[in-house]
């Protein structure tokens, strides 16, 4: 009788069972490390960076780079390009091209930061039926391989034998449908997110080139 405790399916699995369960255990380590590292990155983004455009409507330029550089999130370094002071130094002023292009720049190294690992769950989740279905196809084998040896024969015998190896197949497809579902989930979600720090650094830096003429402006006047 086929029994369900974990212990006894990996061992009526076969040999198959544990290179499954090292892929289920990295796997899982991968997935609780990178939704950690996504949560704490991605949390905080949003309102900081509405209150930086709020600083920055307001002309509060010192005061937004100022909450830049004590945010806890390593995301703002994307925004930090958009507000850094222009001309210091004696060097001359960035134009707004070469700054989008150094946000871009830094914006695809936060996001390959975050997919960091990922590919480890790709693989697990492609390997991981062909695992288990070597591990059906040498558990078939050796059922018939014993009733060639015995001599006994039949349905019953057969089932049995068949029965056992398709534990194999069946966790091989339960690891790939955790591994898969866990890495389209994590890259929709870093996707949607670079896809958020995208158009706010657009949004900022435009601010910045609308405000900060004006601003000085009106300073020279005083």
């Amino acid at each position: 009788m086929l029994s369900l405790n974990p212990i006894d399916l990996i061992q009526q699995g076969g040999f198959a069972m544990y290179p499954l369960l090292a892929c289920s255990v990295l796997a899982l380590a991968v997935i609780a490390e990178r939704a950690w590292i996504l949560w704490r990155v991605v949390r905080p983004v949003k309102p900081v960076i509405a209150a930086v455009m709020s600083r920055v409507a307001r002309m509060e330029f010192e005061e937004a780079r100022m909450m830049l550089r004590t945010a806890r999130t390593p995301a703002v370094e994307v925004f930090a390009g958009a507000l850094a002071p222009r001309g210091d130094n004696g060097a001359a002023p960035r134009s707004a091209e070469s700054t989008l292009r150094e946000m871009e720049r830094k914006r695809q190294e936060l996001l390959c930061g975050l997919k960091r690992h990922l590919w480890v769950l790709g693989t697990v989740g492609s390997l991981a039926p062909f695992i288990g279905l070597f591990g059906t196809v040498l558990g078939i084998v050796r059922s018939f391989h014993s009733m060639a040896l015995t001599g006994q024969g039949g349905f019953a015998v057969v089932a049995a034998g068949i029965s056992e190896a398709l534990i194999a197949t069946a966790a091989g497809l339960i690891v790939a449908i955790v591994a898969l579902a866990a890495y389209n989930t994590l890259i929709s979600q870093i996707n949607a997110f670079g896809a958020f720090l995208k158009f706010r650094v657009e949004e900022l830096a435009h601010a910045r080139e609308e405000r900060e003429p004006a601003h000085g402006h009106v300073a020279a006047v005083r």
